[in-house]
């Protein structure tokens, strides 16, 4: 059974936001994580109050066949992405190991040669 329900799914697509998605394409080029305070800093908002928009960016990805560039967004404690991240489980993204070799999927991808290109 998903971890997600439908209706949350759709909210989280609808918070896609190119740009969020742009600029940690920018850091997966540069082989480097972003953190929560990162993205709150440049883009303004909380550091909690990302979770839609990565779940946005993560099933977007997803469904493009690219990494899940969503997993390189961390905790500058963990170095990992947020626990309470329930979507990722229902992409198969259920443990440390499974999210760190998503993380080297993310940066053996030429984002330049996507759509996220460009920043």
């Amino acid at each position: 059974m998903p971890e997600i329900s439908e209706a949350h799914r759709r909210k989280m697509e609808k918070a896609f936001r190119f740009d969020v998605a742009q600029h940690i394409a920018a850091a997966a080029a540069r082989r480097e994580t972003v953190t929560y305070g990162d993205l709150t800093r440049e883009f303004g908002g909380t550091d909690r109050g990302w979770g839609d928009t990565l779940g946005g960016i993560a099933l977007r990805c997803h469904k493009a066949g690219w990494p899940v560039l969503s997993v390189l967004v961390v905790s500058k404690q963990t170095g990992m992405p947020s626990p309470d991240a329930r979507l990722y489980k229902d992409l198969g993204l259920e443990t440390t190991e499974a999210m760190t070799m998503e993380q080297q999927r993310c940066f053996a991808v030429d984002w330049t040669k996507t759509p996220l290109a460009g920043r």
